[in-house]
């Protein structure tokens, strides 16, 4: 489970997902255009999907706007706003 920072023609938003690679892996072509912010591993990943879909659920108003996809993929797990303090309690 991973939560970063995203910043793209000087535009901020904030992304949570799952990968079974590192962060750096997943995301080496925007590497230089992220920030961790934070992240946890987990033994099974059901566990970490069921997480994400939680976060994704307590936050959907603060999801960008379909139409703009700022990555090639997971553009349905990007927030417009920092949600971190409102979600670090899964990051324990």
């Amino acid at each position: 489970l991973y939560y970063i920072e995203i910043n793209i023609n000087n535009s901020k938003m904030f992304k949570i997902g799952i990968t079974n690679n590192s962060v750096e892996k997943r995301f080496r072509k925007y590497i230089k255009n992220i920030k961790i912010i934070n992240t946890k591993i987990f033994e099974n990943g059901k566990e970490a999907r069921e997480i994400e879909r939680k976060i994704l659920n307590e936050n959907k108003e603060y999801k960008i706007n379909k139409l703009n996809k700022p990555i090639k993929n997971g553009n349905r797990e990007i927030f417009k706003i920092d949600i971190y303090d409102k979600i670090k309690k899964y990051f324990k």
